[in-house]
């Protein structure tokens, strides 16, 4: 289980056969406060975020989750996302508690991924929301 409370972005490139090796998106945690800027969890809200994927997480270990990406809804087009959460770090109200086999919807905005709801398991609200925000 990795709880997720933030992230930072960086691409990561392949080896010599791009066809052979999936394109990687590393994220890293952040310790800052999830709490200190919640907004509603609205449509309109989702929409200004310029990262937003669906996946499905293949595997937790130490504290890194590595998600298979199913739709790039904005702002990606890596195959793989892999999210490590800082070391001791204690959950927060809105993190994302990401286990093997789960499916997900994740935001984010300035390196960081969205918490207080608007990332999370792909439950049928959530995804809902993803649909009105891009359209499907």
């Amino acid at each position: 289980m990795v709880i997720l409370l933030g992230v930072g972005v960086v691409a990561l490139g392949g080896d010599d056969d791009p066809a052979s090796t999936p394109t990687v998106l590393a994220l890293s945690g952040s310790t800052e406060d999830a709490l200190a800027s919640c907004l509603p969890v609205t449509a309109d809200v989702m929409a200004t975020f310029p990262v937003d994927f669906a996946g499905t997480a293949t595997a937790v270990s130490e504290g890194v989750a590595t998600l298979e990406v199913t739709r790039w809804y904005r702002g990606g087009d890596a195959d793989v996302v892999e999210i490590s959460a800082p070391p001791a770090q204690p959950a927060l109200v809105g993190g994302v508690d990401i286990v093997p086999g789960g499916d997900y919807l994740i935001t984010a905005q300035e390196g960081s991924v969205s918490v207080c709801g608007f990332s999370g398991e792909a439950t049928p609200e959530l995804e809902a929301i993803f649909a009105e925000a891009f359209g499907g």
